[in-house]
């Protein structure tokens, strides 16, 4: 019962330090898709080379037509995304944006 206790009141002393640290309470989740994206960068469209991350999402700053490559799509094979409007956040797992056919501009990959 004395392990126990004091079991509970470490836990509690760190858990309450943690706190008011300010550290991050979800550090230790698990970062599923339907989560925020902690990190992005700007895209630059290539007709054969993939993104160097796999994003959770692709923000499109400038609206108009996507040539995309998604995650499991035939490599060298885009599908056209026609008429994107601006600042739209298309939750696709996109591995390529293909320079040729894509008029939107200003994209950004979430992840």
């Amino acid at each position: 019962m004395k392990k126990l206790v004091l079991a509970l009141a470490l836990c509690l002393t760190l858990a309450i330090a943690g706190w008011m640290r300010g550290s991050d309470s979800f550090s230790t989740n698990f970062t599923g898709m339907n989560f925020p994206g902690y990190n992005s960068a700007p895209v630059t469209l290539d007709d054969n080379n993939d993104l160097p991350v796999l994003p959770r999402a692709i923000y499109v700053t400038s609206g108009g037509d996507m040539v995309l490559e998604l995650q499991n799509d035939t490599p060298g094979v885009g599908t056209t995304f026609g008429n994107v409007p601006s600042g739209t956040l298309l939750s696709l797992r996109v591995r390529r944006v293909h320079a040729t056919g894509t008029t939107a501009r200003g994209i950004v990959a979430v992840w």
